[in-house]
């Protein structure tokens, strides 16, 4: 059962850095466009730019939910070696709850500063910007919930 769990929990991670991946790639090639477009045809689309910023952004917060699963931040760590392992344990446990308090703080932010944009349409896309801004609500409860799960394993 458990072993089910944490495959599936890995393809969801796997299929969440494609994801990642595809938007970088999208990004990257938009930027090609762009550069090409000016410099060939004296002629810049005003949407390209616009989009790579929304796709980036998306991108770095659900991303983040994929590091913190696989504990890649950058972080101080207290070496396994000099502590017993039931103290690094419950160093590691104290360490994600801090993060979890400080991530659900972020969340409870989050909403009102999505609202305050609800209203605006970006100028290339023609798109609401809330869209754009709930990539950061996303990514922050994606991180949370990876957390949780972390800690219960």
């Amino acid at each position: 059962m458990v072993t089910e769990s944490r495959e599936t929990r890995n393809r969801f991670y796997e299929i969440v850095e494609r994801a990642t991946g595809a938007f970088l790639l999208i990004a990257t090639l938009l930027i090609v466009l762009q550069v090409a477009a000016r410099y060939l045809f004296s002629h810049a689309f005003q949407w390209t730019e616009e989009l790579c910023r929304y796709l980036i952004i998306w991108m770095v917060f659900i991303e983040a939910g994929v590091v913190t699963a696989y504990g890649i931040h950058t972080v101080i760590e207290i070496s396994p070696r000099w502590l017993p392992f039931v103290s690094w344990r419950a160093t590691q446990i104290v360490a994600k709850v801090f993060m979890i308090a400080f991530l659900s703080m972020a969340l409870y932010a989050a909403p009102p500063l999505i609202t305050t944009v609800a209203g605006q349409i970006s100028p290339g896309l023609g798109i609401p910007m809330i869209i754009p801004y709930s990539g950061m609500f996303f990514g922050i409860a994606f991180m949370i919930v990876v957390l949780v799960v972390n800690i219960r394993n």
